[in-house]
């Protein structure tokens, strides 16, 4: 497994995947850099150093070093990028030869990575494409020069060519990329889900718990759950927090992020400290427990033709939590809740429509919201749980490696 950013960062999908892989009878290793997502900061206990090893639930893991980094800067990300790639390509003396590779996409660096190690080792490559690029960066503002777009769409195409099965998580982004031309017969569609903890439900006495240690119990608490990013475009919820009618509507943020310091100077600057709270980055085992204290659970993306193929891994989270969803996107991630039934949507970027969409749901009775919870819970059953899923990759993996190497 190829994967830039690995736990213990907030990306859960890659460790989850070794793990449910390793119990399954696979032999799994990772290659990753040292963790420094979502602050660009190094973690603490990793010392910098040209690689190291540990293990993470009976999983070998191989950690390369590179330049930490995680903010606006579009030449500190490509280095951040590009060191790690090389770093990656590097370590291929410490590696053993695997049947095949998944890659864990983005960044679109790593899919180079990928390939030459792909071709040195003489193995298929099967790319997961989380996030468009560069669609991605380019809806989030971080590249607007026509030219360099261009170099990336250059470099897009020659990984999708070159990898044997392409993986995406919703039929919006297969779509998507078979715009791009790539054949739809090398794509796959493996849904995302959650598992252990973040599938579990929040018990009415967690519940109670927390909001009393929170001084919720007066109010009614929306909660984003996740990276505080330049694509999420928090501040719309910000803005939210100064029309809310309702007054006991408070937006609480779970997570860190590049946007964190200015959503924060934002909600000073609008005069709305009493409506928004920010909770910092959570460690996992503690997320239920808060998703549980939750009245709803909201999720925000940018108004952006990329946003359409997005379904946020925190939403298959927020189905399994129970709880009502207010999903401000369009396209994947807004068809799913609504025909779920799992809770309401609104139109992203439009501060006014999502805060009389909180008041809406707000003062809707209790039975009508608890209703919404539990059609996302049995969504979450049915079609999001590991159970589900993960045969769906071990099958796209199995059938790359039986097959050999992909095309060149």
């Amino acid at each position: 497994m190829l994967s830039q950013y690995f736990a213990p960062e907030p990306i859960p999908k890659p460790g989850d995947l070794a793990q449910a892989l390793h119990e399954r009878g696979h032999d799994v290793a990772v290659l990753t850099g040292l963790p420094q997502y979502p602050t660009g900061v190094r973690y603490p206990g990793y010392s910098f150093r040209p690689w190291q090893r540990d293990t993470l639930g009976g999983v070998p893991v191989l950690r390369v070093a590179g330049y930490a980094y995680h903010g606006r800067s579009i030449l500190r990300r490509g280095l951040n990028y590009g060191a790690f790639a090389l770093a990656a390509v590097l370590a291929r003396p410490l590696l053993r030869k695997p049947q095949v590779i998944y890659v864990w996409h983005p960044p679109l660096s790593v899919g180079v990575t990928s390939w030459i190690l792909a071709r040195v080792m003489r193995v298929p490559f099967v790319y997961d494409v989380q996030d468009i690029w560069p669609d991605a960066i380019v809806a989030a503002g971080l590249l607007r020069n026509t030219r360099a777009i261009r170099a990336l769409e250059a470099l897009e195409r020659f990984v999708y060519r070159r990898a044997s099965k392409i993986l995406v998580p919703n039929n919006h982004a297969r779509d998507v990329l078979i715009a791009k031309g790539v054949p739809p017969e090398r794509l796959c569609v493996t849904v995302h889900w959650v598992e252990g903890h973040l599938a579990r439900q929040g018990s009415p006495a967690e519940r109670v718990a927390t909001r009393e240690a929170l001084a919720w119990q007066a109010r009614f608490v929306v909660m984003f759950a996740g990276n505080l990013g330049i694509v999420q475009d928090l501040s719309t919820v910000v803005r939210a927090a100064a029309l809310v009618t309702d007054s006991r509507i408070l937006l609480a943020f779970a997570g860190d992020g590049t946007a964190r310091g200015d959503l924060e100077q934002l909600a000073r600057d609008l005069g709305v400290e009493d409506r928004t709270v920010f909770l910092g980055r959570r460690a996992h085992q503690d997320m239920p427990a808060l998703l549980a204290a939750s009245d709803a659970l909201l999720v925000h993306l940018s108004d952006s033709a990329f946003g359409e193929a997005v379904v946020p891994t925190k939403t298959i989270a927020y189905l399994a939590a129970g709880r009502p969803v207010v999903m401000a996107a369009r396209g994947a991630a807004a068809e799913l809740v609504l025909d779920a039934g799992a809770g309401v949507v609104v139109a992203p970027g439009d501060p006014a429509r999502l805060a009389a969409a909180l008041d809406a749901l707000a003062g809707l009775d209790e039975d009508s919201r608890a209703a919404m919870g539990v059609r996302g819970r049995a969504r979450f059953d049915d079609e999001y749980s590991k159970e589900q899923v993960v045969p769906q990759y071990e099958s796209a993996l199995a059938g790359v490696a039986r097959v050999g190497p992909g095309p060149r």
